[in-house]
């Protein structure tokens, strides 16, 4: 169920809140909330449903484990838990295309909703545990409405564990709470429905355009579409959290304002990027280790993000090209882009972007 499918708008959110708000105690609230969750992702299809809870019960179950097991047992229980994630995502997001481009029959298997997001959710939750920054959920109750509550589910933001632990427990709404989250939900339903939806005409109309101009005017439009369409979706999820309590992270920051490579993704998809650094990034040893160590860390950062992204090759293309330009400008041309005026900056930044959009 899309946030702008009018039933959604005019039926399931406004009667969730309304139900929120009549309810006294946490565990009840939690309790509507899990149990609204799963009807919004049971609205894409039963099956993916059923997956989500066989992966709740999964992370449970490890993050126990891992809780109670020895010092030295605990590395090959968290890989053996993160490795039963990843191969689902693999079997649903990657194995159909790689089957195709091999020029093989694919399997047909049904790409459940948001499975991306809730599965490096999940993997934070274990990781967590793992690092023992958080200790293992106890309540199965909140475990579930972390990994499954529901403005985050489609499109993010991805939340780490430690970030919502302490509301799974004791949140309150204020009145700010309700103004704030009122005001980011309707910024975002006008992203999505007026701005990005807008420009997807304009770029229906234009593909098949093969001048010059057309193909520019193409690109732009898609990378306007993309980032309002993105933003907007993510403004809708924030201001939905703050209605039920929950102060899930900005994810976009002004990304097409960015002055380098680096500030670009400081500021668009953030959740993403900050998912990235603390768990790949850092534990490879980040910056800490050498130039050699840190080239190697951030392409590995890189083509792993491609590959989030999608299964095609254009994706671990485009993963490559920001973890070689975030290299070339960390060692090289920072600079010369120091030099620039900050309008020259912000201009190269954008064209770097849409050419990597493109």
């Amino acid at each position: 169920m899309s946030f702008t499918n009018l039933l959604f708008l005019t039926a399931f959110l406004p009667l969730s809140v309304v139900g929120y708000r009549a309810l006294k105690t946490e565990t009840s609230r939690n309790i509507l909330l899990v149990v609204l969750s799963w009807l919004f992702y049971a609205w894409a299809g039963l099956q993916g449903l059923v997956l989500l809870l066989i992966e709740t019960c999964w992370i449970w179950f490890a993050g126990r484990a891992l809780e109670d097991e020895s010092d030295a047992n605990r590395k090959p229980l968290f890989w053996t838990a993160a490795g039963g994630l990843l191969v689902i995502l693999g079997l649903y997001k990657y194995l159909d295309p790689i089957l195709t481009g091999l020029g093989l029959r694919p399997l047909g298997l049904p790409f459940p909703l948001g499975i991306s997001f809730y599965t490096f959710t999940a993997l934070s939750y274990l990781a967590d545990v793992y690092t023992r920054r958080c200790t293992a959920q106890t309540d199965f109750l909140k475990l579930t409405l972390y990994l499954s509550f529901f403005p985050k589910m489609a499109q993010g933001p991805i939340v780490q564990y430690h970030e919502m632990e302490p509301e799974l427990s004791t949140r309150t709404v204020t009145f700010q709470d309700i103004g704030s989250g009122s005001l980011q939900f309707t910024r975002g339903l006008a992203k999505k429905v007026i701005l990005a939806d807008g420009l997807g005409k304009v770029f229906a109309a234009l593909q098949a355009n093969t001048t010059w101009a057309g193909a520019w005017v193409l690109s732009l439009a898609y990378a306007f579409q993309l980032y309002f369409d993105f933003s907007g979706y993510s403004d809708m999820a924030i201001g939905m959290g703050r209605w039920f309590g929950f102060h899930i992270p900005e994810n976009f920051d002004h990304p097409y304002r960015s002055v380098s490579v680096r500030d670009f993704w400081r500021r668009w998809h953030i959740a993403l990027s900050s998912w990235f650094r603390d768990y790949v990034y850092i534990p490879l040893g980040g910056s800490r280790e050498g130039t050699k160590a840190l080239i190697r860390n951030l392409l590995i950062v890189w083509l792993l993000t491609g590959i989030w992204h999608g299964a095609n090759l254009t994706y671990v293309v485009w993963g490559l090209y920001y973890g070689l330009l975030i290299i070339a400008e960390r060692f090289w041309f920072q600079p010369y882009l120091e030099k620039l005026p900050r309008w020259g900056r912000v201009i190269l930044i954008f064209l770097i972007a849409d050419i990597g959009w493109v």
